[in-house]
């Protein structure tokens, strides 16, 4: 069974949604309370149902520069400021800011006189990339942490 399918599988199983923001914008480190307190509401309202709690399983570090001193010095000060103040875990997977990752966004169909976008995952447009590599690993830890 491809990756893909997996994650797929496990997203329906699981109701699980995967959302990548960039960890060093200061609106993101905002909006992190935003999202612990939507969170908290909608668990209230699962309650009610008696459905299961919503999960967060942690944070990605994305869209990250790409260079050593990025990752030595900025990196480690995110994720202690997250873990610290917002209380959300960070998974050691980080998406690392690629040229690939984009590719698949200029994708385009031709319909009539129009150029419609049409994007692919960075894991059609580029398999073999370093791109698509730190994606199968952040699937590959969602894929553990859910026991799937």
């Amino acid at each position: 069974m491809s990756l893909l399918i997996q994650i797929n599988s496990c997203r329906r199983q699981h109701e699980t949604t995967i959302a990548i923001s960039q960890p060093r914008m200061k609106i993101y480190f905002q909006s992190r309370s935003n999202v612990r307190r939507f969170i908290d509401d909608v668990n209230e309202q699962r309650d009610a149902y008696r459905m299961q709690q919503i999960e967060v399983l942690g944070i990605v570090a994305s869209k990250m520069r790409n260079n050593q001193q990025a990752l030595k010095y900025s990196l480690p000060r995110s994720i202690e400021n997250v873990e610290q103040n917002y209380g959300f875990p960070v998974l050691e997977s980080i998406i690392l800011k690629w040229t690939e990752t984009s590719a698949g966004l200029q994708n385009t169909r031709t319909s009539g006189n129009l150029q419609i976008p049409e994007p692919i995952s960075v894991l059609e447009s580029c398999p073999t990339s370093k791109a698509a590599a730190e994606f199968r690993s952040l699937a590959a830890k969602v894929l553990q942490l859910t026991n799937f």
